[in-house]
């Protein structure tokens, strides 16, 4: 079998213009040698997608998504990895180069996809065609199923649990099957490990069956889900069952729907929400959450109404709270207890449903819901309970802005004045940061542009020392400068290995955050000043929180008052 080599990748990405290509797909603007745009990848107002045609790569700053052209055509036109190589070269002529490496690997993973596909034909065609299985093709059209449906998702039942006598399947792949655990044996015995259930084949996002799930019909049939074990080709943690069709509508979609069960997303394609997936269990992970938000900015979880679908939901709660950005949102469906989103539809029908979906509330509602539910913070201890929870969730979160309104609902609802609250919090702390952050963001700025700035800059001032780590990359271009004033922007970045750090030394310099005259000396030494007392005001609050937790003693007074004597004399 043949194979495209790494060698042919690297010479094709170095071949072709990573410009001309995007600027097939969206408008690029030229600044400099390197260009700007709106990102294609998530809804922005202001450019944040910077393409360096030198090195063929792109950058999102908003997004965080990077790669190279071969990447880019894969996001943009939703195809795979070797589409996306074919694509380019056809449109530079360029002849497809192929290798015979590593065909052991690849036969193995061809032999797995098609053994995989053998066991769910056989059981699929077994459930659509043995008239002994008319009772659970009759089960399946009382829950809402139909044959097209059945069909789809390629649904089948496994009825017996010792498979020796099977005829359809030979000793090699029995012992196959075996070894990535579809079955177990004991005493020369083959053993079904889903039988006596409804099994779905799990699709990959290129549609091709890498593992199995079982439903049981029965109560007593302990566990109701259980899937096939993880292998080198089959992860839980990385599927979302459904997904391969809902890949083939568009490369980025309004809105996804995630459900615990397999029904779920069956009645749901049924009825044309095509836009819904299910967890392989009901714990989400940060690669699944990572995954559904390269796919969509809105997305909607609707676990089970049971106590383990609430601990779900405080679970993703708690998780989610980490990509919350302002564009990256979430929402939740709370169903009634002990319901699902398959038997709610069979009770209430499609339309009042979608409607649950339309109406779903947003995650800080749910985060609310949780915690206020049977309080009364009349009482001072379910009060001070309750602040604590609703803190501890809102530190999660990484933009300041959202942080902000959120202590601001919460000083409300406790009837705690704001800044009283911000203050038990040591928020005022985390804003100071947050300024700290923007100043540097125009020292740099302005320092990538007027390097003699470089020697008004003291790096062996105690104040930079004692904040190395927030500072750092400040005073590493500070000492760039000093040891070659005249130095290019080019050579700066070159100091660093970061990909992450070069495009954003780029970012600043191609993107003037200040508008500079012939005062770029007098504005430099004002933010200079203002960053020193930034970093006073912080050292102070930190010295005061200490003595609060520890108390006071002589040397903590002491450094206090020679941190207020020194901001009186100099700021």
């Amino acid at each position: 079998m043949k194979y495209i080599s790494n060698n042919f990748i690297k010479y094709l990405i170095s071949s072709v213009s990573i410009v001309k290509i995007i600027s097939l797909k969206i408008n690029l603007k030229k600044i400099g040698n390197r260009y700007l745009s709106i990102c294609p990848f998530h809804n922005e107002k202001n450019p944040s997608f910077l393409v360096n045609e030198d090195k063929n790569y792109y950058y999102c700053f908003g997004c965080k998504i990077y790669g190279n052209v071969i990447d880019f055509v894969m996001r943009y036109d939703n195809i795979s990895f070797l589409e996306s190589i074919k694509k380019i070269s056809e449109m530079y002529n360029i002849k497809l180069l192929f290798i015979n490496k590593n065909k052991k690997k690849v036969n193995k993973l061809n032999i797995y996809l098609k053994l995989m596909y053998k066991f769910a034909f056989y059981y699929h065609n077994y459930l659509l065609k043995n008239e002994k299985l008319f009772f659970i093709r009759e089960v399946l059209f009382n829950r809402g199923l139909n044959i097209n449906i059945i069909k789809k998702f390629f649904i089948g039942y496994l009825p017996k649990k010792i498979i020796n006598n099977n005829n359809f399947f030979k000793e090699i792949e029995l012992n196959f099957f075996l070894k990535f655990k579809l079955i177990y044996k004991v005493n020369n015995i083959y053993y079904n490990i889903l039988y006596n259930r409804i099994i779905f084949p799990i699709f990959n996002i290129y549609n091709k069956i890498i593992g199995f799930g079982g439903r049981s019909l029965n109560k007593e049939h302990f566990p109701k889900y259980l899937n096939i074990s993880n292998n080198q080709y089959f992860n839980k943690k990385y599927i979302l069952y459904g997904f391969n069709f809902l890949r083939k509508k568009c490369l980025k979609l309004k809105k996804i729907l995630v459900v615990e069960g397999y029904f779920d997303v069956i009645i749901l394609h049924k009825y044309n929400i095509y836009y819904s997936v299910a967890l392989l269990g009901s714990n989400i992970c940060n690669k699944q959450i990572e995954f559904l938000y390269l796919y969509t900015n809105n997305i909607i979880f609707c676990y089970d109404g049971d106590y383990s679908g609430i601990d779900a939901t405080k679970r993703t709660l708690l998780l989610i709270l980490n990509y919350i950005n302002g564009i990256k949102n979430c929402y939740f469906i709370i169903l009634p207890f002990n319901e699902d989103p398959n038997s709610l539809i069979n009770k209430e029908g499609i339309i009042k449903f979608k409607n649950r979906i339309n109406n779903s509330k947003s995650w800080y509602n749910i985060l609310y819901y949780f915690f206020l539910y049977k309080k009364n913070l009349i009482y001072l201890n379910e009060k001070i309970y309750f602040a604590k929870k609703i803190i501890s969730y809102i530190k999660i979160i990484k933009s300041p802005i959202i942080k902000y309104f959120l202590y601001n609902k919460l000083s409300n609802v406790i009837g705690l004045s704001k800044n009283k609250l911000l203050n038990l919090v040591n928020y005022v702390y985390n804003i100071k940061i947050y300024k700290e952050y923007n100043i540097l963001r125009y020292l740099i700025s302005i320092l990538l542009k007027y390097k003699y700035l470089c020697l008004y800059v003291n790096i062996k001032d105690k104040l930079f020392n004692n904040n190395k780590n927030t500072l750092s990359l400040f005073i590493k271009i500070v000492n760039i400068c000093l040891y070659n004033i005249n130095i290019d922007i080019k050579d700066i970045i070159k100091h660093f290995s970061n990909y992450r750090i070069k495009f954003y030394i780029e970012y600043l310099y191609l993107n003037n955050l200040l508008i500079i005259l012939n005062n770029e000396k007098k504005v430099f030494l004002n933010f200079l000043n203002k960053l020193k007392l930034f970093l006073i005001n912080k050292r102070i609050n930190l010295i005061y929180l200490k003595s609060i937790k520890y108390g006071w003693n002589y040397k903590r007074k002491k450094k206090i008052w020679d941190l207020i004597k020194f901001k009186c004399l100099n700021f």
